[in-house]
């Protein structure tokens, strides 16, 4: 019950995290219409469910978890299309290590991305596998606090647009806290009632909100900044509008 309080929640724009014995929750994008309300008292009720569900998803699976050399991930895996890894993973760390060195790049396959990634040497010019999505060993360290959401994000933004780790996460922070105080100006003058009312009497100016809340969500997983800076501009003013509408209706 639980997992599926937060799946619904996170559809909804939330996000959560584990602190302790605390869990942290945030609304970064308002995603339709929907109440939270009944969704986060309900949540509140099975809190040790909720916690354990977060931990466990949090949790990378064993063979995804890298080695303190960020070298290796797992056993029995090939990390290169010649080399068997052996089943020690001390022994496959050192095989990485060698092969690092000497070629600028190892491959690892990633059971959470489903494909084999390419850990290269800072500064490497040679060449990969066609294809090949490549790592350098210091984007690979700051990668440890990420989401397996935000992973999957960050790796089609590399495949796709050869984004970088830094660029993405500060893009991706400078959205999140715009998102957040978009939000906190409109709760404070969020008219109860306006949202039902809209749908029933102005829904041209709710179509309109929705198509700029779109946008918001590509613009976010393009990491397209300026795009979602002019789509989150053009939604707070969306529902400002819709917010006057309401209050001055005969």
């Amino acid at each position: 019950m639980a997992a599926s309080l937060i799946q619904k929640l996170e559809t909804l724009g939330y996000r959560f995290e584990v602190d302790g014995e605390t869990i942290r929750y945030r609304r970064v994008l308002k995603v339709g219409d929907e109440d939270p309300r009944p969704l986060l008292l309900a949540l509140k009720t099975r809190k040790a469910e909720a916690l354990a569900y977060l931990r466990q998803r949090q949790e990378p699976h064993p063979r995804d978890r890298v080695c303190p050399d960020c070298l290796h991930s797992g056993s029995e895996k090939k990390i290169s299309p010649d080399i068997k890894a052996p089943k020690d993973p001390a022994q496959e760390a050192a095989k990485g290590r060698v092969l690092l060195r000497r070629q600028g790049y190892v491959l690892i396959y990633s059971h959470l991305l489903g494909e084999t990634i390419a850990l290269v040497q800072p500064g490497f010019q040679g060449r990969l596998p066609e294809g090949m999505v490549s790592y350098t060993t210091e984007e690979i360290k700051l990668l440890k606090d990420l989401s397996e959401d935000d992973l999957k994000l960050l790796h089609k933004a590399k495949r796709e647009l050869g984004a970088t780790v830094v660029p993405y996460l500060e893009r991706s922070k400078e959205m999140d806290r715009l998102a957040e105080e978009a939000l906190k100006r409109l709760a404070a003058v969020h008219p109860e009632g306006a949202l039902p009312w809209a749908e029933k009497h102005r829904p041209d100016l709710l179509e309109m909100c929705s198509r700029w809340e779109k946008r918001l969500n590509e613009a976010y997983e393009e990491l397209d900044l300026e795009g979602f800076k002019t789509a989150l501009l053009r939604w707070e003013q969306g529902m400002k509008l819709l917010f006057k509408a309401y209050e001055e209706r005969g």
